[in-house]
């Protein structure tokens, strides 16, 4: 082995840094760690108690009609209440019908958070996607061998001319 043969062997490839891969590069980074962020949010859950509704203010039965439906024996307890079907034990000894105001319902607002938070991670969704095609395309253009230009040819008088 010659040392030319060692050289080429040693040599180091480098990567030439062009405008697609420092725009994927930057942009992975920076939109990335901002996706990263929401979607940690939004499937991180929430263990917490903030999402439900306060403990001191809870609904009444009539403002959730859209929200839920609890049925019991196939009847909403909405109809229960009104027939004065439902009783409800008020001391140990007596008991009396279930009316409305007797009731509070408190309900769980993360779907509602988790939605909105997961319709604010689409921009970051998109952008990451494009800094990615940037980063590949960049990275096709770095790691391409390089093309060795033509040679020229000489004329007459030994001067180059130019390229036909």
């Amino acid at each position: 082995m010659n040392i030319r043969q060692i050289t080429q062997i040693t040599k180091i490839r480098q990567i030439r840094l062009n405008a697609f891969l420092i725009i994927g590069l930057v942009g992975l980074l920076t939109v990335g760690s901002a996706l990263a962020v929401q979607l940690y949010r939004a499937f991180g859950g929430s263990e917490e108690d903030i999402w439900w509704t306060a403990r001191h203010r809870p609904l009444e039965l009539e403002q959730t009609k859209g929200a839920f439906e609890l049925l019991i024996l196939n009847k909403s307890i909405r109809q229960h209440v009104a027939e004065g079907s439902l009783y409800v034990v008020t001391d140990e000894t007596s008991y009396g019908p279930l009316h409305a105001g007797d009731m509070a319902v408190r309900l769980n607002g993360w779907p509602k958070a988790q939605a909105s938070m997961l319709a604010y991670a689409l921009v970051p969704c998109f952008l990451c996607g494009a800094s990615v095609a940037f980063l590949l395309v960049g990275l096709l253009q770095a790691l391409r061998p390089e093309e060795e230009a033509p040679a020229r040819e000489e004329d007459e008088t030994g001067e180059r001319r130019p390229f036909p």
